[in-house]
């Protein structure tokens, strides 16, 4: 056993003597006299060394550091509240709502299993978000909770005494780091894309029904019914839906400028009525300036935020917009 080998100081007691764990998996016994460059702080230090079997066990002398290169590894998982510093360094982060459940331990669970699903290795600044829903009926008030958090990817430094090694691994992590970004992405974004079309439905259904209800209600008021009474109610529903149409478009295009849609659409033509009707102007008037409203909302509906964002710029109506409070970006404009 006098060849070389290589391992890592894991004790040093009283700066006297320590073990060594060799990179053969044997533990070695060794005195402070046998450094050859006794440093302070030397625990985890990878060193060279001969080793030498005596009566008591296995012992190592000569003892020298090696040189260590570095490289990067995914860190241990980890779960952060708020203000709590991760151990390693942040290689990427994603910034994630859950849904609302009924526990605490529910939402949590949700959390990590995303987390997990993505091969994210890391939940950063966790906050919990409690909501209370009132049932009137009984006066019961129950709670929801959820989380909010980023996922992050985390690595940590670690080291090796041959440099191809430590590049080799410094590549592999690269090429781990590259696919569990692109693997993240397309979780989380079908995840979001899912949680807006579920949202679709959820006011398609409650603006189906608002429309439903006055032709059903005029329905039974005059008497129709069997397919003259259908043709009735679709005529009706027809007429009833055209003032949500541009705001429906935006909304299933996802468009960050749906409230300036609605707003163009829906509310300036009614308020128009509202005032030209009061006004005493000429019907064809109390018809074409709310039609026109609803044409620019149909038009906005149909072009994206950016260029929007231009238009309402070279119109010098940007700021006058964003001051009345309707959202156009969720970027601030500058």
């Amino acid at each position: 056993m006098n060849n070389q080998l290589k391992g890592t100081i894991v004790s040093y007691l009283n700066n006297k003597y320590g073990f060594i764990t060799g990179e053969d998996s044997y533990s070695y016994f060794f005195h402070s006299t046998s450094l050859l460059n006794n440093t302070p702080n030397i625990i985890g230090k990878n060193v060279i060394f001969n080793p030498k079997p005596t009566e008591k066990g296995l012992s190592a002398y000569n003892i020298r550091l090696a040189k260590a290169y570095s490289y990067q590894a995914l860190s241990d998982f980890q779960f952060l509240l708020y203000g709590t510093k991760p151990k390693g360094d942040i290689k990427w982060k994603y910034e994630i709502c859950t849904n609302k459940f009924h526990t605490i331990e529910e939402a949590r669970a949700n959390l990590i299993e995303i987390a997990k699903t993505t091969g994210c290795n890391a939940i950063l600044d966790a906050r919990l978000e409690t909501r209370q829903n009132r049932n009137f009926s009984n006066n019961y008030i129950s709670k929801m909770y959820s989380y909010s958090a980023n996922l992050s990817i985390i690595s940590e430094e670690q080291f090796c005494t041959e440099k191809e090694k430590a590049e080799q691994l410094n590549q592999e992590f690269d090429q781990t780091l590259s696919a569990t970004k692109d693997l993240a992405i397309v979780v989380l974004e079908s995840i979001i894309q899912y949680k807006k079309e579920s949202k679709f439905k959820r006011i398609l259904t409650v603006l189906g029904f608002i429309m439903c209800l006055p032709s059903l209600l005029m329905m039974f008021t005059i008497g129709q019914s069997g397919v003259s009474g259908l043709l009735f109610s679709i005529v009706i529903i027809g007429f009833t839906a055209i003032p949500f149409l541009p705001g429906l478009i935006a909304l299933k295009k996802h468009a960050e400028h749906i409230s300036l849609v609605f707003s163009v659409s829906f509310g300036l033509p009614f308020l128009s009525v509202f005032i030209l009707s009061n006004i005493g102007v000429p019907n064809w008037i109390n018809i074409i300036i709310p039609l026109i409203f609803w044409t620019c909302g149909l038009y906005l509906s149909l072009i994206e935020t950016n260029k929007v964002v231009s238009i309402l710029a070279n119109l010098g109506l940007l700021r006058f917009i964003e001051n009345t409070g309707i959202q156009i970006t969720k970027q601030k404009i500058q």
